[in-house]
């Protein structure tokens, strides 16, 4: 896969930008499921609480090839 990279400018903007290229190994898709939540829930000793906002929200795992060299690769545009 090929993208656009470089480093980041203290205004948010790409500084030395170059076109990169790194391998990817597998995609996965997964849905996020509901979490629990206990903390500073009212009666979370006697009662459970499970945040479902995220849930059915698609998720993308992308699996690569250790072929990044900062922080700030891959940065897609």
């Amino acid at each position: 896969m090929r993208v656009f990279s470089g480093d980041g400018g203290e205004d948010g903007r790409i500084t030395n930008g170059r076109e990169s290229e790194f391998r990817v190994h597998r995609i996965h898709r997964e849905e996020d499921a509901g979490k629990p939540v206990h903390d500073g829930m009212p009666d979370s000793d006697s009662t459970s609480y499970v945040n479902l906002n995220r849930t059915g929200v698609p998720l993308v795992e992308i699996v690569s090839e250790p072929d990044f060299r900062t922080s700030q690769e891959p940065t897609t545009t």
